[in-house]
């Protein structure tokens, strides 16, 4: 966020939460925060508000990818963006790993990692359920185990789809009408997810 702040200084800036661990180094630095479950909570901001939403090494600790993305393109403008950071279960690293009879490093059982990402599953994921109403329009690969710095940048600019990371950014092109939140029940899932039902 503070990279937004450098090259647009205007900008109203919010962080969002799980815990009050970070909530005094982001008021300190101008953000106002909210401490709340994603997965489970509304966003607290009106359709349609926000310009740019940010989520970097977040979405590989959840479960409720469709509530989240429902929250994410409910919240977001036409025309505004969203910024996806996660790791890429397909990195070079990983593939070696799995053919030696190895876990990826990104999702052992005794991690905190419970959802994993591809390029290609990503843009199925955005393509199948969100074509209407928006695209990804970037893609991006950031470090590449084993290789030193200088030489992981050049690879991952070479071969993105075997970083270790993976960035998109994905563009909301028009009205979003619930389509995140209604896909489980449309392509009869057999996971019990949140659809935003509360409780009582």
């Amino acid at each position: 966020m503070l990279i937004v702040k450098r090259y647009h200084p205007e900008a109203e800036l919010f962080g969002v939460d799980s815990s009050h661990l970070n909530l005094d180094k982001l008021k300190d630095l101008g953000i106002e925060t909210r401490v709340l479950n994603i997965e489970t909570n509304d966003l607290p901001f009106a359709d349609n508000s926000i310009d740019l939403i940010i989520a970097n090494q977040v979405l590989e600790h959840t479960k409720e990818i469709f509530w989240i993305n429902h929250e994410i393109f409910r919240c977001l403008k036409v025309g505004g963006v969203f910024f996806m950071g996660v790791p890429n279960v397909l990195s070079f690293h990983n593939r070696i790993l799995m053919l030696l009879g190895y876990h990826p490093t990104c999702n052992k059982l005794t991690s905190a990692h419970v959802r994993v990402f591809s390029k290609k599953d990503v843009l199925v994921f955005y393509h199948q359920i969100g074509n209407s109403f928006c695209q990804v329009e970037k893609f991006y690969g950031s470090q590449f185990y084993p290789f030193p710095k200088k030489i992981a940048r050049f690879l991952s600019r070479l071969f993105p789809t075997m970083a270790v990371a993976s960035f998109y950014i994905i563009k909301k092109i028009a009205d979003y009408n619930g389509e995140f939140i209604n896909w489980p029940e449309y392509a009869q899932l057999e996971t019990n997810y949140f659809r935003g039902e509360k409780e009582g």
